[in-house]
């Protein structure tokens, strides 16, 4: 299997971090609780931009958490034993007006951050702040405005002032895709030495995007490259069924709401663009009661008629099975 895929993306793909993740598999096993190892956070949902490709459009842009919750959820967490979060929209979280003290307490409290962001207000952060990250991923796209040379410059400021954050692109393919911009993104990441690219296909419209058109168009230019680049075209989803990857991986809103998974949004046969009631696992103050009660599916998931965690939830749900003579393997 590729390894930037098993790195860097869990939609459809094997589950090899959770089989290489002991303390998981024991909890699992002998304590019949999933533990929630990684966290996605949504701190506000108002954002400065207006993508068409965006998921979250219908959500209520006014709601944002206040540092009091924060404190309350990255408490919780730690008492959960969550290892890694995930700091994402919703909206744009640079917009967060409390992201450095966020990003500060979760760093002090021995929990690795992610940061998804679309990059524009980048320069403008601390840069001893941003080196608390483990990762940022950018997201950029067919149907947004070109970035101009003068956002390139100060992006590759931020990626040297920044060195041991793992940098990387996440880059919506449309049904036309915009292959100088693809071209020209491509080459900033291998030049700035980022983890990986990833080029995913719309999930509001996948059926309509030429993804492996693409893969031969920029053929060449992938071949020379060093840092790698992932195609996602999502064109086959699993209907949802009974859920457990919900546990392992939660969201958590800022209207303080624990929801299944990021692909919420668009899981039911007609895209909310918001975060549907269908699957909600309750209250953020509910979700040690929650992860206590993981040992038994979440049922709310039959609403889901696009599910991209099959096999996670296969190999949890494996892992709950009872056997006998483990020994012989």
């Amino acid at each position: 299997m590729n390894s930037s895929r098993a790195s860097f993306t869990a939609a459809d793909t094997m589950p090899i971090k959770l089989m290489q993740h002991p303390e998981l598999i024991r909890s699992i096993t002998e304590d019949r609780i999933i533990l929630p190892l990684h966290v996605q956070l949504i701190p506000t949902n108002k954002c400065n931009l207006a993508c068409s490709f965006c998921s979250c459009a219908a959500e209520n842009r006014s709601e944002e958490m206040t540092p009091k919750q924060i404190d309350e959820v990255i408490l919780m967490l730690s008492d959960l034993r969550t290892e890694g979060v995930t700091i994402t929209g919703g909206g744009e979280p640079l917009l967060f007006p409390y992201l450095s003290g966020l990003i500060k307490t979760l760093n002090r409290n021995g929990i690795k951050i992610g940061l998804v962001t679309n990059g524009v207000l980048l320069s403008k952060q601390d840069t001893m702040v941003l080196n608390k990250l483990t990762w940022c991923r950018i997201s950029q796209g067919d149907a947004r405005e070109q970035w101009s040379p003068g956002f390139y410059k100060s992006l590759k400021n931020v990626v040297e002032e920044a060195p041991d954050v793992d940098w990387a692109f996440s880059y919506v393919v449309s049904n036309k895709p915009n292959i100088p911009k693809i071209k020209e993104l491509l080459a900033f990441a291998d030049g700035q030495g980022f983890t990986h690219v990833r080029l995913v296909a719309d999930l509001l419209c996948t059926d309509q995007i030429p993804m492996e058109e693409l893969q031969r168009t920029v053929s060449t230019t992938v071949e020379k490259m060093t840092t790698p680049v992932i195609f996602q075209d999502r064109k086959q989803p699993e209907k949802g069924s009974n859920c457990r990857v919900c546990y392992l991986r939660p969201v958590i809103t800022p209207n303080m709401r624990v929801y299944a998974c990021c692909g919420a949004q668009y899981a039911l046969e007609t895209p909310t663009k918001d975060f549907p009631s269908e699957l909600c696992l309750g209250k953020v103050k509910h979700l040690p009661d929650i992860i206590a009660r993981s040992s038994g599916p979440f049922e709310g998931a039959k609403h889901c008629a696009h599910c991209y965690y099959g096999s996670y939830n296969r190999a949890l749900d494996t892992l709950f099975t009872p056997t006998v003579h483990k020994e012989f393997i």
